[in-house]
């Protein structure tokens, strides 16, 4: 059976995609775990409002003051990730406190695949290229995410899981809304997908928030 130079090619980009996989996750797992982290689980009595709040409708109409009353889906994430999903997996593990940092890293991991997904789906919606040039893609895209190094400057997955949460996966949404295949959603756009986008992005992330308010600009 003879092996083509492009399985060849494909097999080493392949290779060299876990590995950076596997680096990835072993420098995510390694990071600190911040203080918001277990203010907002827990959650500490600055973060019990913000839960019962998904409009914010107390900040809105009665102008009550409370932490995060932009980020409901964001705690909400945090607490379920937490307070629902860690529990089911980490009844698998003797040492709790060491699979919190890898459950940690592992979110941290998901995210920046996926956004690395998303932007490849991007480049081949535009230009239709073959297997190999998609494969180059992906570590070339992944080389970007910096987790040491240059993440100062270029980082999108921070070192912080708490703002991960705040920034990295409204980053993702907002990508998702507006990728191509976005426009197949119902006949006008401009009242279905972009009705939802603002619903999800107004109480995720304030980085956001100016696009959605009609600027058209992503801060």
């Amino acid at each position: 059976m003879s092996i083509s130079k492009n399985q060849v090619i494909h097999f080493i980009l392949i290779l060299l995609f876990i590995a950076e996989i596997d680096y990835s996750f072993r420098q995510h797992e390694h990071k600190t775990l911040d203080g918001d982290m277990a203010l907002i689980t827990a959650p500490s009595k600055f973060y019990t409002t913000i839960l019962d709040e998904p409009f914010g409708l107390k900040a809105s109409i009665h102008h009550e003051k409370y932490a995060g009353s932009n980020r409901y889906y964001i705690h909400k994430a945090m607490v379920i990730y937490y307070k629902k999903v860690y529990p089911v997996f980490s009844s698998f593990f003797t040492d709790k406190v060491d699979f919190l940092y890898k459950f940690t890293g592992l979110f941290q991991l998901i995210i920046q695949l996926f956004i690395i997904l998303l932007l490849v789906y991007y480049s081949v919606k535009l230009e239709v290229i073959n297997r190999t040039k998609i494969l180059f893609l992906i570590l070339l895209i992944s080389s970007l995410f910096q987790t040491h190094g240059f993440s100062n400057s270029i980082g999108v997955i921070d070192h912080s899981v708490t703002y991960t949460f705040f920034y990295a996966l409204p980053l993702f949404a907002f990508i998702l809304f507006r990728s191509p295949s976005s426009k197949d959603l119902g006949n006008d756009p401009s009242l279905t997908y972009h009705a939802l986008l603002m619903l999800l992005c107004s109480f995720s992330s304030s980085c956001i928030q100016r696009y959605c308010s009609g600027s058209g600009e992503l801060l």
